[in-house]
């Protein structure tokens, strides 16, 4: 019953020296490459139970005989992991056996089971004595899902004399101590700024590892300076109107771009044939290369065609008036010609109808008659006045008809 007390006490004292921080790894899943035999099974490692004698049933053991080992636990999410501490077999024969065993292990933290993905926590091609201990408690300071513990033995690298001879993985214990946030030098688990990118940060500092876009500092707490912008404020502003400053996080010009600039961001200078704010106006067509002119200002490239002058060419030699004028006055006269064409139009129209009065011109001819407004002479052309009796009309169109 005491020894149950002293272990207790013991256990308890352990847990102290953490700090209070969790042991993240505790019955959490665990896999191993191997094992070897039944009761020796990955959850060992992970039971909570520190004995370091394997036929107390408390420890993980790969199968013998193999040229690499491994082990690992998911700890099911992202989290802050200040330090590992592993307990390795111990037992009598440690100087002599198991220390050459532990040698040369390798601990990585990572986001997946691949160990390549994730970060070297710890190796040491141990070759000085004493090392590895039975105990080893590794800072790791950073985050990640799974805890992967290796080892190797490959034919072509040459080990210190003490290691073994194959690749073999005895844990009794792995304990990750940390938290889903981050941890200060007191070791108690506070949230990371809320300026970090992803909510991540240092463990150990609380510093961001990267910041948002727009935002720098080691908490992600300013924003980039004036002319920047975007990730780790690497970007520059455009030419914003009136010199203005971008927005910090998206580059954009707020107020518009600069004299001859476009986009949302105004890095873009105007098109061919514009220029000016918001390019909305034309270069002139009487550039010595038509329509081509600066961006910002509208002056003409390599000058003006013949007759023209200025710097957008809009001014003629012959006489000062410029080109707007020239255009209004055209415009004039093309409207004098329309109206006067229209109302001479309407005058002939006005005429013809007044000169026929309701006239039709009958078109025949008689060896006899024609009808000359009122009378009727011989060889000639009849008209006829509406105004006069049909009875006469048909006088004439009788005698038409009836005529050798």
């Amino acid at each position: 019953m005491m020894l149950f007390v002293y272990m207790y006490i013991f256990v308890f004292c352990l847990i102290r020296d953490s700090k209070g921080l969790e042991n993240l790894a505790l019955g959490k899943h665990a896999v191993q490459s191997s094992t070897h035999r039944i009761g020796w099974g990955p959850e060992k490692a992970v039971d909570g139970n520190r004995l370091t004698h394997v036929y107390s049933n408390s420890c993980a053991v790969t199968q013998i005989g193999q040229t690499n080992a491994s082990w690992y636990v998911d700890l099911e999410k992202i989290v802050g992991i200040h330090q590992v501490k592993i307990y390795y077999r111990e037992e009598q024969y440690w100087v002599t056996h198991y220390r050459g065993r532990f040698a040369g292990f390798f601990l990585y933290i990572s986001n997946d089971t691949d160990r390549h993905n994730g970060k070297l926590c710890y190796h040491s091609l141990q070759a000085r004595p004493g090392y590895p201990t039975p105990v080893m408690t590794l800072t790791c300071n950073t985050w990640g899902r799974y805890v992967i513990i290796y080892n190797e033995r490959n034919p072509e690298v040459t080990y210190p004399p003490f290691y073994s001879n194959i690749a073999i993985l005895e844990l009794c214990e792995v304990e990750v101590y940390g938290c889903s946030n981050t941890l200060q030098s007191e070791g108690e688990c506070v949230d990371c700024p809320t300026t970090c990118k992803d909510g991540l940060c240092n463990v150990t500092t609380g510093t961001c590892y990267s910041c948002p876009h727009g935002f720098t500092g080691d908490y992600c707490n300013e924003t980039c300076g004036p002319g920047s912008h975007g990730h780790l404020c690497s970007g520059e502003c455009g030419f914003c109107r009136n010199g203005e400053p971008c927005n910090h996080v998206t580059g954009f010009c707020l107020n518009g771009c600069a004299n001859g600039m476009r986009g949302d961001k105004c890095t873009d200078v105007c098109g061919p044939g514009t220029y000016g704010q918001n390019c909305t106006k034309e270069c002139g067509i009487f550039c010595k290369r038509s329509r081509v002119c600066h961006h910002v200002t509208g002056k003409c490239h390599n000058g003006c065609k013949k007759g023209f002058s200025g710097d957008t060419c809009d001014e003629t030699e012959a006489f000062p008036f410029g080109v707007d004028f020239i255009y209004g006055l055209i415009g004039l006269t093309i409207t004098v010609i329309v109206l006067n064409i229209a109302y001479f139009t309407v005058l002939l129209l006005k005429r013809f109808r007044k000169k026929t009065g309701g006239i039709l011109t009958i078109n025949f001819k008689h060896p006899k008659y024609t009808f000359n407004n009122k009378a009727f002479k011989s060889g000639g052309e009849g008209y006829y006045n509406e105004g006069l009796q049909d009875g006469l009309v048909e006088n004439i169109y009788d005698e038409y008809e009836n005529s050798p």
